[in-house]
């Protein structure tokens, strides 16, 4: 069993919960030992089994509806209430907790707690002391949010979903000498110093937004806030702390979005000026060429400008892509056909150490796009994938369609509006790229090739096409794990066609 998933495990070692590890499927990879006493199954015998083993007929909709949002939102964790089938036929209502764990490489499941819910009848006010205790207790420990009891630096209280966050066991974490050692090297000073001016005479509660360190050494991004109490009799500090992970990646997102439509609009607006002094230079220049004598020795500095002028209108022809300031002749097209074009075109110019394989879907929709255009963000992006490879390998082109969703993770990183998109990946196995180059790849000028090889416009001219054809681009990369560009374009169906 990996580390991680014994971690997991050991979250059900003191209560009946069951922790299963779905795959983005839902099927099964692992179940908690609890699993036979909630419901009657073992362990083994749903691995690989999808939700319908255990999850009551009529609930199944419920269940794929919340399996499919939680897929859709990596670090997201959501909450349902369904019935679900014991072995022996009966029903059982549990509360579900679901934590999209994808986006952790350690991981890379989708994290499902169930427990048992038994309805009680009367309200809250009027149930005995005792029963208000098991309802606070269920209430607490059933949240989303991360939860902690602070004492003299150490932790007397953790929620399952706390121990979660943080990668650890809810034993483990009440063992630490120091709660401290959780918040990140930098933030732990900062914390302690301001949780001095904690309750009387100071504020009752204190709000900081922190970097805090998981078990395996990744940062998480929290809010957390701390409120001055008593457990147990004694004083303590109430935490919660909520994951803002995801809402930073989309920040980040929508900075650099503002960004590059700023630096488009400079683009835009600097190549149609020095469009106007090439237009200049060429005329004077041509001038000149007419006036002297064919075998005049002036004639070769002559053509050497004219050849300059060439090379300098085709930066600003890329600029004016990258601005979607160009004049675009957009028509319907098939996908399929621009790939096998320029595959045919690219086997020619890569190499023998380089080879284009494509995957292509049948029957895809329809596009709206310039052809030449489209054709050069295809060059680009296997051009690129081959620079990207020293040693040779395969380039990658597969395509397909995606119904994106108002709450699906392509909608929020590219911006687009849901509806039906045809899809292009181009893939290789090169040597990836860092968050810090990922955040500025398809910004103009910007380049990891060494002086002399390329302008840096490649990728800014693709950026720029396809948000002028209504599409977009992502990627995604790790150093030395390759990377995959995926291209979005509006399908074209029915009576738009």
């Amino acid at each position: 069993m990996p580390p991680d998933v014994a971690r997991l495990a050991a979250l059900t070692t003191h209560s009946s919960d069951v922790v299963l590890m779905l795959n983005p499927a839902g099927e099964v990879e692992w179940a908690g030992p609890s699993m036979r006493q909630l419901l009657g199954f073992d362990d083994a015998a749903l691995e690989g089994a999808t939700a319908a083993r255990f999850i009551a007929s009529e609930d199944i909709e419920g269940w794929r509806a919340f399996l499919g949002d939680l897929r859709s939102r990596p670090g997201a964790s959501l909450f349902t209430r369904l019935h679900c089938r014991h072995q022996d036929g009966s029903a059982r209502w549990v509360h579900v907790t679901g934590q999209n764990l994808l986006n952790q490489p350690s991981v890379r499941a989708l994290v499902v707690r169930l427990r048992e819910s038994t309805a009680r009848a009367g309200t809250l006010d009027s149930a005995p002391p005792q029963s208000r205790e098991l309802r606070f207790r269920t209430l607490i420990e059933d949240s989303l949010v991360s939860i902690f009891i602070l004492q003299n630096d150490r932790l007397a209280y953790v929620n399952p979903t706390g121990a979660l966050l943080f990668g650890y066991s809810v034993k483990e974490l009440l063992a630490l000498e120091s709660a401290f050692t959780l918040f990140h090297e930098h933030d732990r000073g900062f914390v302690i110093d301001q949780l001095s001016l904690l309750g009387e005479p100071g504020a009752r509660t204190l709000h900081l937004t922190v970097r805090c360190r998981r078990q395996d050494d990744s940062v998480v991004h929290v809010e957390t806030i701390f409120a001055a109490s008593e457990y147990n009799g004694q004083a303590a500090t109430l935490v919660t702390v909520l994951d803002i992970g995801h809402r930073m990646r989309l920040e980040d997102q929508l900075r650099q979005a503002q960004k590059l439509e700023a630096v488009s609009r400079l683009a835009g607006g600097i190549a149609h000026d020095f469009n106007n002094l090439l237009a200049s230079i060429r005329g004077n220049a041509e001038l000149i060429g007419h006036q002297l004598e064919a075998e005049a020795p002036l004639q070769t500095e002559v053509s050497q400008i004219l050849g300059a002028i060439d090379r300098a209108a085709g930066l600003t022809r890329q600029l004016l892509a990258f601005s979607r300031k160009q004049v675009l002749q957009p028509t319907l097209l098939d996908l399929n056909g621009v790939v096998l074009s320029v595959s045919r075109m690219a086997s020619r110019l890569m190499g023998s150490q380089v080879h284009v394989e494509e995957h292509l879907a049948s029957g895809l929709p329809q596009v709206l796009a310039d052809p030449a255009n489209l054709e050069q963000v295809l060059l680009n992006l296997v051009v690129n994938a081959r620079d990207a490879m020293p040693a040779g390998g395969p380039i990658r082109i597969a395509t397909d369609t995606e119904l994106l969703e108002p709450a699906c993770c392509a909608v929020a990183e590219t911006g687009l509006s849901p509806g039906l998109y045809v899809r292009m990946s181009v893939q290789d196995d090169g040597v990836g790229m860092d968050g810090a180059t990922r955040a500025r790849i398809f910004e103009p000028f910007f380049s990891t090739r060494e002086p002399g090889r390329g302008t840096g416009l490649g990728l800014s001219t693709v950026y720029g096409i396809l948000r002028q054809t209504g599409g977009a681009i992502t990627v995604t990369s790790e150093p030395m794990q390759g990377a995959t560009f995926v291209v979005y374009l509006p399908a074209v169906t029915g009576a738009s066609a």
